[in-house]
């Protein structure tokens, strides 16, 4: 099967761009032609440190910032040519398929909304092209949480497919004795309004009025909101460190004790698959796809609400769990991913929806 992604550009530090690699690369490893598309230049440095396998070959639309009309049509250039069996787009690439949907009918046409429906739709042009290609049924849609799936089912008025992220299985050693009598936490995550990383701090700058043996390291860029980091600084102590963005948040995080997610919203975040993966307990925020993904005390934890107490009293409840009850909720952890998290069911779940869909052109 030859399989198109399009998605706006790579990054090491976004959820969707980290999972089009982990897919393309398991998709090449069953033998599939895969390619990307990215609507914007490609960054080969960055291809790179994404570990993105040689066999996936790349294409860009070089889309110039705002609406570009012409991107579309750069795009149905590379749809005509390659002649993919699968067009399978994500986030704020949507729209840009909207002519290759109606004039290329030869692809099966798909779409992974990566958070809650009504936020991912957009700008009033971006929200017309997606009703229209999902109400037409020329797009199929695909949910990541059964609360994203509820999301697009109240916003669109129609059902879409479910099928769970997953990431690689962890090959590496975890080293998690090295901390020394530290608890260590790790928070993974971009600086934005949506992680909402105030939150988080506050929380840990509590907690630590009470627990002197705890650590915080934020890995993640500041580029994007520069005064917002700016203005969390001032949270920041000789407990909290900020550590910038991560090629592999994996391997910190198997040197973590607990994952800290404080998000006001979430689809399915691939950062929680990870810490999951390497028994990285996770402590998040009742929201989206993190209330699927976590049983509270089983394999992680989740606040009561999103207030600082709440949040607070969450690492608080980790802290006080005895050793041998972490243990099982680590692999607990383990077990779920294990279980509805891997990279390999992911993509057996997609090929299947593929199949279909080609079936039926």
């Amino acid at each position: 099967m030859r399989i198109l992604e399009v998605i706006p550009l790579l990054s090491i530090d976004g959820g969707a761009e980290s999972f089009v690699v982990y897919f393309c690369n398991e998709l090449v490893r069953k033998g599939h032609e895969c390619a990307i598309l990215t609507l914007y230049s490609i960054d080969e440095k960055l291809c790179g440190e994404q570990s993105l396998s040689p066999k996936v070959k790349l294409f860009s639309a070089n889309k110039n910032k705002g609406y570009d009309l012409s991107c579309s049509v750069k795009v149905y250039s590379v749809i005509k040519n390659y002649a993919p069996n699968v067009v399978h787009t994500h986030v704020g690439a949507i729209p840009y398929i909207t002519l290759s949907a109606f004039l290329y009918r030869k692809s099966g046409y798909f779409a992974t909304i990566h958070s809650e429906a009504v936020r991912e739709a957009g700008s009033s042009y971006q929200k017309w092209c997606r009703q229209l290609l999902f109400r037409t049924g020329r797009v199929r849609a695909v949910t990541i949480s059964e609360s994203s799936k509820l999301s697009f089912e109240t916003f669109y008025k129609s059902v879409p497919d479910l099928v769970y992220n997953g990431v690689p299985s962890f090959t590496d050693s975890i080293s998690r004795e090295k901390n020394k009598g530290t608890i260590r936490f790790i928070h993974v995550a971009r600086c934005h309004p949506i992680k909402n990383q105030e939150l988080l701090l506050l929380a840990f700058n509590r907690v630590m009025q009470h627990y002197d043996n705890i650590e915080l390291d934020w890995f993640g860029t500041s580029l994007e909101y520069p005064q917002l980091f700016d203005s969390l600084q001032s949270l920041f102590n000789n407990h909290i460190h900020y550590k910038g963005s991560t090629r592999d948040a994996r391997l910190e995080m198997s040197n973590a004790d607990a994952f800290c997610l404080t998000s006001r919203m979430e689809g399915m975040p691939m950062t929680i698959i990870e810490a999951l993966s390497v028994g990285c307990i996770p402590i998040c925020t009742p929201v989206g796809g993190c209330k699927n993904m976590i049983q509270d005390g089983v394999n992680g934890f989740l606040s009561s609400d999103m207030s600082v107490e709440a949040y607070s009293e969450a690492i608080e409840r980790f802290i006080e769990t005895r050793e041998n009850e972490k243990e099982m909720l680590r692999k607990n952890a383990i077990d779920s991913f294990n279980k509805y998290y891997s990279i390999e069911k992911t993509v057996n779940d997609y090929l299947e929806l593929f199949q279909i869909r080609i079936k039926n052109l």
